[in-house]
């Protein structure tokens, strides 16, 4: 009875071992040692359906990178030039080699699917800028973004593996996108999804709502669905599978918190992104909106003592690059006096 016990725990953790270099491989933190032990215990038959039963719960995984639906039995022997077993084949040949061939498949499975892995994984690249800041990037795929100040892009450099390429934005860009052969182009805010493939565009994501101008080209818009009320639900499900296309001069507004909608045409660079420009220019704007930008841009908190002011609309234009001069020319644009502590100005 002690000899029959002591085969069985000896089998659990065989298997328990198996699963745990089989981790470490497949996070790439195995050693040459550890990986020598590995293929040793996975040279014995009945180990090969340990190891099926741990691939099958990394298939299971809701922590994978991307789905497996295409990496079926037939799939993997064709990558790995591997030839399918003869069906007319005798009984006695079958038998004959069926046990290496399921140790090689075994071996092979695994050292696929780690290299699977390894090449479908996001590889995000984060560029970042600060107050009164803007920063030019050439992405890998040769397109262009200008990252406005206050922002913030997460880019997935492993796009060649994929049918697509994503970024995701908190604040605001510009982007020229490179055309590949139909490689669609995705701009994701918690908003909505821009779908592109070679066009110039802006983004801004700020204060709970995503703001699209197209500048150039044909964009595709996905909105993102917020909280359904019962009254609004089937309108919005049939919104949110709609993607709404763009042409050039269109500028669409959307939150998916207040599933506020607000589209405008005839739009031009200089009326909705003249930061690009290098240039802030405001045309009949109300100054609430202008502090906005403001603040927005260059981190200054704004109190008025006259909240009337707030609803007064300005035109005017101000250097980007120049805090000293915007206040300045502020000053002179509504009349008031303005003192600036630290990052607070007040209007009075």
């Amino acid at each position: 009875m002690i000899y029959a016990n002591n085969i069985n725990f000896n089998i659990v953790s065989q298997e328990e071992r198996i699963k745990f270099l089989y981790q470490k491989y497949i996070d790439r933190t195995c050693s040459d040692a550890e990986l020598e032990e590995l293929f040793d215990l996975l040279k014995s038959e009945e180990n090969i359906h340990k190891v099926r039963s741990v691939l099958q719960n990394n298939w299971g995984s809701n922590n994978r990178v991307e789905e497996l639906t295409t990496l079926d039995w037939d799939t993997f022997l064709k990558k790995t030039d591997q030839k399918k077993s003869n069906s007319n084949s005798s009984p006695l040949k079958k038998k004959h080699w069926m046990t290496p061939l399921s140790i090689a498949a075994g071996l092979l499975l695994i050292v696929g699917l780690a290299a699977w892995f390894w090449l479908h994984r996001e590889v995000i690249v984060i560029y970042e800028t600060g107050y009164g800041e803007v920063k030019e990037i050439q992405l890998n795929d040769n397109s262009y973004v200008r990252l406005n100040a206050n922002s913030k892009m997460y880019w997935d450099e492993n796009w060649a593996f994929r049918s697509h390429r994503k970024v995701q934005i908190e604040g605001e860009a510009f982007f020229d996108v490179a055309h590949l052969n139909g490689n669609q182009f995705l701009v994701e805010t918690p908003d909505l999804t821009v779908q592109v493939t070679g066009t110039t565009f802006n983004v801004s994501n700020r204060r709970e709502k995503t703001e699209v101008f197209l500048e150039s080209g044909k964009v595709f818009l996905q909105l993102n669905p917020g909280t359904e009320s019962d009254i609004l639900a089937f309108d919005k499900k049939k919104l949110m599978k709609a993607s709404l296309e763009m042409v050039p001069g269109d500028q669409f507004t959307y939150s998916s918190t207040t599933e506020e909608i607000v589209q405008h045409d005839n739009r031009t660079i200089e009326q909705v992104a003249s930061w690009k420009t290098g240039s802030l220019i405001f045309k009949d704007i109300p100054l609430k909106v202008v502090f906005q930008e403001l603040s927005d841009v260059y981190g200054k908190k704004f109190a008025v003592q006259d909240s009337s002011l707030l609803e007064k609309k300005i035109d005017a234009a101000y250097p980007y690059s120049d805090w000293k001069t915007v206040i300045k020319l502020m000053k002179l644009t509504i009349n008031r006096e303005m003192l600036e502590t630290e990052n607070v100005v007040t209007v009075k």
